[in-house]
């Protein structure tokens, strides 16, 4: 499904947005009005061809596109929700044999995500990706809910390491610009780095909202020949292969899939110890390196570490690949998830 912005005549208001199917049709048509913003919405029937339902507003929308859903699949139904703005309509869901299930991705005291704290009485259950955070959300849950925590997979897509071209005073960041990552810090360390080893590269992959002042401190530092940013990539899994290691500066990871995937292609990762999913994931100094937060001194100690010491670097690397595999791989993450779900039917919906 696509989009199409359709404007008024000669005008640069928008009139509506029309989402359309893959063969053309329009399956909803949602209004603009003057000040821009959204407001009816037309969805296509299902009975009608010609014919579409106006709605008040998405949510209306999507609810009622929910009721018929789990009327039309009958119990028993499972829904489960990772998507916040969709809280309040799966909230409102009480036909008898649906099991509503939300699950965190992400920091749960952040604003984005009050929608789904605020519908915690409506849960049957909370999952989060590791059991740090899961303990943190039992203290704002009701005590009758159960909150547990179930990985998330890493599929092993690695087919050959040996074309890997990995050098041992390259590093790199995998993320998103923005400032939970602390990538303007981390390149302000990297200084730190070069004193120790002057060939020192740090490519930074990734985008967002801190590029231009990141531009701005590589330009102000003098760091043009040592870092450079590379932007999006699609292949981030095979660039993992040439580096001695990944930096991983968050303030917060609720998981860090960036971790798994870098363990897998033996590319040890040095992480800061933050909440929740480094400490899960890493066993210091066996397949990864903690650093405490926010101590950019000791991150930048820890790079020229390895890059000293490529041998401890690779057995680092090898470690962190058996780790993905035992701990992370889709059949026991997935067999994980459906002792889940067959418990909450088995109980009746409470566990």
């Amino acid at each position: 499904m696509h989009r199409e912005t359709v404007f008024l005549d000669d005008s640069p208001k928008v009139a509506w947005y029309s989402y359309l199917t893959g063969c053309g049709a329009a399956y909803f048509i949602q209004w603009v009005d003057d000040s821009g913003k959204p407001v009816d919405v037309f969805v296509a029937d299902s009975r009608d061809s010609n014919a579409y339902i106006r709605y008040s507003s998405l949510s209306d929308a999507q609810e009622n596109w929910f009721h018929s859903e789990v009327a039309e699949i009958g119990a028993p139904v499972t829904v489960m929700l990772d998507d916040c703005t969709m809280a309040s309509v799966v909230k409102n869901l009480t036909s008898t044999g649906v099991r509503k299930i939300a699950i965190y991705h992400n920091d749960h005291t952040t604003e984005a995500h009050r929608a789904m704290n605020d519908a915690m009485s409506s849960w049957d259950v909370v999952i989060c990706s590791t059991p740090g955070q899961a303990k943190a959300l039992r203290k704002i849950v009701p005590q009758e809910l159960r909150v547990t925590s179930i990985s998330q997979p890493i599929p092993d897509a690695v087919q050959d390491l040996s074309g890997s071209s990995r050098e041992a005073d390259k590093f790199a960041f995998f993320g998103r610009l923005t400032s939970v990552k602390n990538v303007i810090p981390l390149v302000r360390s990297f200084t730190e780095v070069l004193k120790c080893l002057p060939g020192a590269s740090l490519d930074i992959y990734g985008e967002g909202p801190l590029e231009v002042e990141l531009r701005k401190v590589i330009s102000d530092l003098q760091l043009r020949g040592n870092v450079r940013l590379m932007g999006h990539t699609d292949e981030a899994t095979v660039r993992m292969r040439d580096y001695a290691a990944i930096i991983l500066p968050s303030s917060f990871e609720a998981f860090g899939l960036v971790i798994g995937e870098a363990m897998l292609n033996e590319t040890p990762v040095i992480s800061f110890d933050s909440d929740y999913g480094p400490r899960e994931i890493i066993t210091h100094g066996v397949d990864g390196v903690l650093v405490p937060p926010s101590d950019f001194s000791a991150l930048a100690k820890s790079v020229v570490q390895l890059g000293m010491d490529p041998e401890f670097a690779r057995r680092m690397g090898k470690e962190g690949r058996r780790t993905v595999l035992r701990r992370f791989n889709s059949d026991v993450i997935m067999a994980e998830w459906e002792k889940l779900v067959d418990d909450l039917y088995r109980s009746g919906g409470h566990l």
